[in-house]
């Protein structure tokens, strides 16, 4: 199994024909910015995972998380895997309060995964744990140790982002355990060097270790949908109660226990439903749509934020007096910070 970043939302098409083995779930962050900035050499990025298609049955992709969160569970023994994949927005001063987010919103996740499955935290984290403490730095450290993250004690310290400029390394891209994931599989992790053929400025993060994986068949969830009464044809529903049931005692041919009793009239009824109401017993699949765990208040204040931001630079971009967006913008800022602090304070508390 693999997991990386991608360049644009054009990439995904391109991912998926790597190689027809492999099944593989893709987001982009171009997603959420479908007219690309004339100005970039590349997209925002996004995530991909990769598996052999041996384990489709084993292997759920999840609907958790934004344009930047991965999570599929793997059905393994003696305990399941989570695998949360991320790619975290990057260093620009703009971004801080999406890279809050996006955090909070991994917290979230492994809060709702931790008790039945093991979790593995991969990806781009643009923050390191062997630097200087910066801010981002801080937030990552936070986050780990109130999930419980770990890396195993043979983690080697090597630069996974070789900038451009050839001046500029730090180790950013990482592969988290939580407890008893790390007691369990003993993972290790190794850095690869440097290579000709790898284009990118990450260098690969791989781990390896053994599990017993369960294939099981996935078995959609059908339902019968609710009657339609209000186009029911109540003179042909009471008709064909009336002839089924017998309307003079002559034709009464009811059973005496009460059992089949029952069942005769459970079948009348339905009979009648069929010839009276439309689409009467529908079978209807039900889709996959995961549990609602992010704070609603968070998120909305969080795109507001954004949207407050865009118009703030797009007005500075063209030399424009910004002093009103200047104010909105640190306003919906403020708002963003109280609803996550607050969040973040009762989740500590709770913990």
């Amino acid at each position: 199994m693999h997991s990386r970043t991608l360049a644009t939302i054009f990439g995904k098409n391109i991912a998926k024909e790597i190689n027809k083995k492999f099944s593989t779930t893709i987001k982009s962050v171009d997603d959420e910015y479908l007219i690309l900035d004339y100005k970039a050499i590349r997209g925002y990025g996004g995530t991909a995972i990769f598996w052999q298609k041996d384990l489709n049955n084993a292997v759920n992709i999840m609907p958790d998380g934004n344009a930047r969160i991965q999570v599929l569970t793997i059905n393994s023994s003696p305990n399941p895997i989570c695998l949360i994949n991320i790619y975290m927005p990057s260093a620009q001063s703009s971004g801080d309060n999406e890279y809050k987010d996006t955090l909070d919103q991994i917290s979230e996740i492994m809060d709702k995964y931790k008790e039945l499955y093991q979790i593995i935290l991969c990806g781009d984290m643009n923050a390191s744990l062997h630097r200087d403490n910066r801010k981002r730095d801080k937030l990552f450290e936070e986050i780990k140790n109130i999930n419980n993250l770990h890396i195993p004690d043979s983690y080697p310290i090597k630069p996974t982002i070789f900038h451009h400029n050839g001046k500029y390394t730090s180790q950013i891209d990482y592969i988290l355990f939580n407890e008893k994931c790390l007691q369990q599989i003993k993972p290790a992790v190794k850095i690869a060097s440097r290579h000709p053929t790898n284009t990118s400025d990450h260098t690969l993060v791989t781990t390896n270790f053994v599990m017993n994986v369960k294939r099981c068949t996935l078995r959609p969830t059908k339902i019968y949908t609710r009657p339609n009464w209000k186009k029911c044809d109540k003179s042909v529903y009471k008709s064909t109660i009336e002839n089924s049931l017998g309307k003079t005692s002559g034709q009464n041919n009811i059973p005496n226990n009460v059992e089949s009793r029952i069942q005769k009239l459970e079948s009348a009824l339905h009979k009648a439903g069929m010839k009276s109401i439309p689409n009467y017993g529908k079978l209807k699949t039900l889709k996959s749509v995961g549990k609602g765990i992010w704070n609603s208040k968070i998120s909305q204040a969080s795109t507001e934020a954004k949207s407050a931001h865009k118009i703030w630079k797009d007005k500075t971009i063209k030399n424009q007096d910004a002093v009103l967006e200047k104010q909105n913008l640190k306003k919906k800022n403020a708002v963003c910070d109280n609803y996550r602090d607050r969040h973040m304070h009762l989740k500590r508390k709770n913990s």
